[in-house]
């Protein structure tokens, strides 16, 4: 959950939506947009504190499952899911777009993703760019 779904509706109430990740997924994948909405907004470099907490305040709610550290482990792999998910959506949608209507930072947001699901690391990748 992020501003970026966040819609005021016609009675000035507020309404949150968000389909462009509706799809099956690991349950970690929804830990990107929240790290991503951070990186924006704040100056912390990848690795930083506060994105370690936020990680584990995530994961909390996971340990009756499995070790912190173990739930840990499977970030990459949600990552890679999530990225793949993201190229997907961002693929569909821009294929009913004509091409002068997309802003030309959001161009490469497909090949942006591919790259951040091939990564060694996706989830390191996708804090780090």
């Amino acid at each position: 959950l992020h501003l970026w779904n966040a819609m005021r509706g016609r009675d000035g109430g507020i309404a949150f939506i968000d389909l462009g990740d509706a799809v099956w997924s690991h349950p970690f994948a929804s830990v990107r947009p929240l790290l991503w909405v951070m990186r924006a907004r704040l100056p912390f470099p990848p690795g930083a504190p506060e994105y370690e907490r936020v990680i584990d305040a995530y994961l909390e709610s996971w340990t009756d499952l499995a070790p912190a550290q173990e739930l840990r482990r499977l970030l990459p792999a949600a990552e890679r899911m999530s990225a793949l998910h993201r190229a997907e959506s961002w693929r569909r949608l821009m294929a009913d777009v004509p091409l002068e209507a997309i802003d030309v930072e959001f161009l490469d947001a497909p090949a942006h993703w591919l790259l951040a699901a091939t990564a060694e690391d996706p989830f390191a990748w996708s804090q780090a760019h």
